[in-house]
């Protein structure tokens, strides 16, 4: 990265203002930041991204070798695991410390000591939804924990190794840019971390649309719309799979819902876009007759990279794996007997409840006929340049009350408190470190046990032949309709009181199909004894994964690659016939006729290069948008069927004119919706300044995280689309790929992921794999036996030891 890229930068951010060595707002004083000897100009310098052949440190207890490859992955040895996790730690910070830490500051609500009052809104809002507090009372129960504790404490070490001997013209240059320095680690902040991902994957929940929905229609027309299963669909575990075991959840369906209207959205929601697949092939089905495992977890395109590749050995452990910044944990990886991989396990994870407040005393609730106290926590949030906050957060035996009288109640009935998964104690850190040491399905079974948040697709392949799946987390117990809709608070009987058993959660292992997949689709078919329940699954990219998975024999890892880069729509196959077969074409103008002719010749592939998928993108928009135009005529959010439902009600459209319900014909949908779509298409085209192409229309850019523009990249040259396989929209996508085969002469992997392990922009290591991951390469994994098993990719090598230690040379 160029000297000039940094000096652009900090322009646009200081607004050309020359002020000496005066701050404005969150700006560096100018003099320091561009100083020669501490500025900026020390994260560009050529010698950046040398590792020096030793390393004096305190608090190892014996010698760690590390061995960095051709990527700048680190391949480390340590004789304990005491050295193993605090040398992660090390390495973390060393690479990613402003990552790190800015994703606890955001999780624990504290961003407003950093950038101000602008942030203080978002800060308030993750107190009162309790993440800062779960996070401290976990970080109680691990730091009492027998193999927990002495992990996060080795880890912490590292991290604060590294930061106490950090010179300030070392400080990522983020530092320098806001002008903070970094704080000492904490087992908490890494918790945080863990939370701050967690957050991601459990927040999507439609309580209040619902509940809005049904008080203005009814609840015909909400289960008419929004049944809880669709037909025809292709779960995770196969379809017309038995269950040898009977619920003890009751099955009259639950009644304490508060169907009144008037409720606004409480909190943004995640992205649509986030998702994963993963999928595994028995030997049955490979050439080499041995598994083959392949994941893709789809979040946001960020820089720094979202994870962090390395290779961990020390006594019983030899694991390589995708280690997530902030955590001593490998999340995704494999060794020379077992792989595993992740995708979400979409499950309704929150709840939200309608108090009655005591009028003569506002902090006590109804409930059972008896008045409740509220728990009031007195939050403190420093603002920078600015009074410190503070915030009285009250907590019923539900959860925290995150919307009250002080800020923005949105419901009828002012005070809404939350029950949401993240807030329970889990372990899940367990998982993680007895996956290191697994080698068969037994120990991964015993491993998994212990993950509980947030919910998920684990698959498993080993070296052994197996192959298995488990739908894994702690999934509360429910009746059905349950946390459906906004619950009334005051009756008793809403609570989780507890989850489904292990040993029922949906699972699978060595299926006659000979293969296993998950892409967020439903867990099981209607047979499942329990109740389970969410308000989006995901129904194109699982059907497409399988229906090639079906057809698929002599797999190699090169068609596992090729499947992951799938740009094949089956949305855009079931909608376009339909919608092309009931055009009229002698109603569209001939200058656009071309754009029919174009749509019917498309074979569904979303390819980077051609302008079909723009087409057809700005039509489906267009007609979305028409068909349920009524939707949008209230004053408060109401749910919306899915593409997949919207394609299932094609046909029953008269059925909702009948229910009351305003929705047009399908042909005049159709007709206001093409004409609409064709003058999106025109000002496509001037954008462009000429022939449309897809990968233009979508700009799909890897953003830096404090959303500088100079450390971004954007408009790559990519296909892809949210609802194909090879899953890329504009701001999210395959935040990692992974292969893994196991093969007669031992494991074998690829991978790829948009980024680089560094996380300094000056870096070459900060992007370079962005092209490869642009064009749908990969690299091939180093994966060491041993410190004998050296290879010409070992690019540096370096000793760490404790001063007055006797090393040797390495």
């Amino acid at each position: 990265m160029k000297v000039a890229r940094f000096t652009f930068t900090f322009f646009v951010l200081s607004g050309l203002l020359f002020l000496s060595d005066q701050k404005a707002g969150p700006l560096p004083p100018i003099g320091k930041f561009f100083s020669p000897f501490y500025g900026f100009w020390q994260n560009a310098v050529n010698n950046l991204d040398e590792i020096p052949a030793s390393i004096a440190l305190n608090g190892i207890s014996e010698i760690v070798d590390i061995y960095y490859d051709e990527h700048l992955i680190p391949h480390v040895f340590a004789q304990n695991e005491h050295d193993l996790f605090y040398t992660v730690g090390y390495l973390n910070a060393k690479h990613r410390l402003w990552q790190m830490e800015i994703q606890a500051m955001n999780a624990a609500g504290r961003l407003s000591e950093i950038i101000g009052t602008n942030t203080l809104r978002h800060d308030r809002m993750q107190r009162r939804m309790g993440i800062l507090q779960s996070a401290m009372d976990m970080e109680k129960e691990w730091l009492q924990h027998p193999e927990l504790a002495p992990m996060l404490n080795s880890y912490t070490l590292g991290v604060n190794e590294f930061i106490n001997n950090l010179k300030e013209k070392d400080l990522p240059i983020e530092y320098k840019l806001l002008d903070y320095k970094p704080e000492s680690w904490s087992p908490l902040k890494t918790i945080l971390v863990a939370k701050n991902m967690s957050a991601l994957l459990t927040l999507g929940e439609s309580d209040l649309e619902n509940t809005n929905f049904a008080s203005i229609y009814g609840m015909e027309l909400f289960n008419f719309l929004f049944p809880d299963r669709e037909d025809d669909i292709d779960p995770v575990i196969p379809v017309g799979t038995s269950w040898k075991f009977q619920t003890p959840s009751s099955t009259e369906p639950f009644q304490h819902h508060y169907l009144e209207g008037n409720n606004s959205r409480l909190y943004k929601r995640p992205s649509p876009g986030l998702g994963s697949n993963n999928w595994v092939v028995s030997g049955a089905k490979t050439q080499s007759g041995k598994p083959i495992l392949a994941n893709d977890m789809h979040l946001g395109l960020n820089l720094p990279a979202i994870w962090y590749q390395m290779q961990l050995q020390a006594p019983g452990i030899n694991t390589f794996g995708h280690n997530l910044p902030g955590t001593p944990l490998i999340i995704t990886g494999f060794n020379d007997s077992i792989a595993w991989g992740f995708t979400n396990s979409p499950r309704d994870l929150v709840d939200w409840y309608a108090l009655t407040l005591n009028d003569q005393n506002k902090t006590e609730y109804l409930y059972d006929g008896k008045w409740m106290k509220l728990q009031a926590v007195v939050e403190e949030i420093k603002v920078r340049n600015g009074e410190t906050f503070y915030d009285t957060v009250y907590y019923s035996h539900y959860g925290p009350v995150v919307f009250d009288d002080s800020f923005e109640s949105r419901t009828k009935k002012s005070y809404s408190s939350m029950q949401w998964i993240a807030h329970k104690l889990s372990y899940e850190g367990i998982t993680f470190k007895k996956l290191l040491k697994a080698r068969n399905y037994t120990d991964f079974r015993d491993a998994i046990q212990d993950f509980s948040t947030p919910p998920q697709n684990i698959v498993f392949a080993s070296a052994s032949g197996d192959i298995a799946l488990h739908c894994q987390g702690n999934i509360p117990l429910r009746r059905k309709n349950q946390g459906k809709f906004l619950i009334d608070g005051s009756l008793p009987g809403a609570e989780w009181i507890s989850y489904i058993p292990f040993e029922h959660n949906p699972q699978i292992f060595n299926p006659d199909q000979a293969f296993i997949s998950s892409a967020n689709q439903h867990q099981t078919d209607e047979n499942y004894p329990y109740y389970l329940y969410n308000d989006f699954f995901e129904y194109y990219r699982n059907r497409r994964i399988n229906h090639l998975l079906r057809d698929m024999q002599n797999i190699t890892p090169q068609d596992m690659q090729n499947l992951q880069l799938d740009n094949y729509s089956i949305k855009a196959a079931e909608f376009l016939p339909i919608m092309l077969d009931s055009l009229e074409i002698d109603k569209i103008p001939l200058d656009k006729r071309y754009i029919v002719e174009g749509l019917k010749k498309w074979d569904y592939q979303y390819e980077a290069d051609i302008p079909e998928p723009v087409y057809f993108e700005l039509l489906w928009e267009s007609f979305y948008g028409v068909l349920w135009a009524s939707l949008d005529e209230h004053q408060v959010p109401l749910r919306k069927p899915t593409a997949f439902q919207s394609y299932l009600l094609l046909d029953r459209l008269g059925e909702l004119r009948e229910m009351g319900f305003e929705v047009k014909k399908f042909t005049e949908i159709l007709h206001m919706a093409f004409d609409e779509s064709l003058k999106k298409i025109e000002d496509a085209e001037k954008t462009q300044g000429g022939d449309l192409r897809w990968d233009a229309y979508k700009n799909t850019s890897i953003m830096h995280m404090a959303g500088i523009e100079a450390f971004s990249f954007t408009k790559l040259s990519i296909g892809g689309s949210g609802d194909a396989i090879n899953a890329i929209t504009a701001r999210h996508g395959p935040s990692q790929r992974l292969i893994v085969a196991f093969e007669g002469n031992g494991v074998k992997a690829w991978s790829n992921y948009p980024g680089g392990q560094s996380g300094n922009p000056g870096s070459k290591y900060y992007n370079n794999f962005i092209k490869m991951w642009e064009n749908g390469q990969y690299i091939e994994i180093l994966f060491m036996k041993d410190k004998k098993d050296k290879s010409d990719k070992i690019k540096y090598t370096s000793r760490l030891y404790t001063p007055g230690m006797q090393i040797l040379d390495h």
